[in-house]
């Protein structure tokens, strides 16, 4: 079974065709480790449609992801690079069709427009156990072992749950695993650490991921921190998200949509030797 290794923001993805035979979780957890697989955050799984394409994806525990705004720009590069370059792409996720538009083209890396669609509030479609009366999750107070923090929860496809805080110089991976884990969130959490910049239009963001854990970038999560840093009056938009592997500029279209442009570059081919062996 041949395979593609892409990234896009250092975010990285093992990508491959459908095989209905696969044992999909199993392969994810077993090529996505650094030392004795391929490495990755995710896998992530193409079938081509009549119309389109349909994608799949496989954190690196195994968990099934509804969203992956990286990833369906590394979707969408191994479909050029494979298929042949197409200036705009339709593709399914499990959060529905999502429309990406080939930017530009430099050998081996891509840059896509993605829109994602509108964010979700209502706490049962995020999904987040609080009652719908309350429209909007913000600065809600959550105990954890270490302590109370105050949190900021919406779906963007797929559940995030942002903290603002001051800076980093805090253990925040143990917040942010206590947080994704929390009975709060029935089908657990991404989980985003936010600093306000000295700029109206920018944020500094941490991201730990629901099934990876430390990641240097995220679509979803850079999409979820502007649009929280929004809600709260911090910034106007449309938001520099600067996040370790770079910056996502994050926007809203006229219909309110969230909309971003990034990179995902192809680094490698390969082949695996043995896929059902899991």
């Amino acid at each position: 079974m041949k395979f593609v290794k892409i990234h896009g923001l250092a975010n990285d993805f093992i990508v491959l065709e459908q095989d209905d035979s696969v044992d999909y979780p199993g392969l994810a957890r077993r090529l996505c480790l650094r030392h004795t697989g391929v490495g990755a955050d995710g896998l992530l799984v193409v079938k081509r449609l009549e119309e389109g394409w349909q994608m799949k994806i496989f954190n690196a525990d195994g968990s099934e992801a509804e969203m992956s705004g990286n990833g369906i720009r590394c979707v969408a590069a191994f479909i050029c690079h494979k298929y042949g370059k197409t200036p705009s792409l339709d593709i399914t996720t499990p959060t529905g069709k999502k429309t990406l538009k080939l930017i530009s083209n430099n050998n081996y890396t891509y840059q896509f427009q993605v829109t994602i669609g509108k964010p979700t509030f209502t706490p049962s479609l995020i999904p987040i156990a609080l009652p719908d009366s309350l429209e909007r999750v913000i600065d809600y107070p959550v105990q954890l072992p270490s302590g109370q923090v105050l949190v900021t929860a919406l779906s963007v496809g797929n559940p995030h749950c942002c903290v603002f805080v001051e800076d980093f110089n805090f253990d925040w991976k143990t917040i942010g695993t206590q947080l994704e884990q929390h009975p709060l969130f029935p089908s657990r959490t991404n989980v985003e650490f936010i600093r306000k910049t000295n700029s109206s239009t920018s944020i500094e963001v941490r991201l730990w991921e629901r099934g990876v854990g430390i990641t240097a970038s995220s679509g979803t999560g850079a999409s979820a921190a502007a649009m929280a840093a929004i809600l709260k009056g911090l910034v106007t938009p449309p938001v520099k998200v600067e996040m370790p592997a770079g910056t996502l500029t994050i926007a809203l279209d006229s219909d309110e949509q969230l909309c971003f442009q990034g990179p995902a570059e192809i680094v490698f081919e390969g082949s695996l030797c043995d896929p059902k062996s899991t």
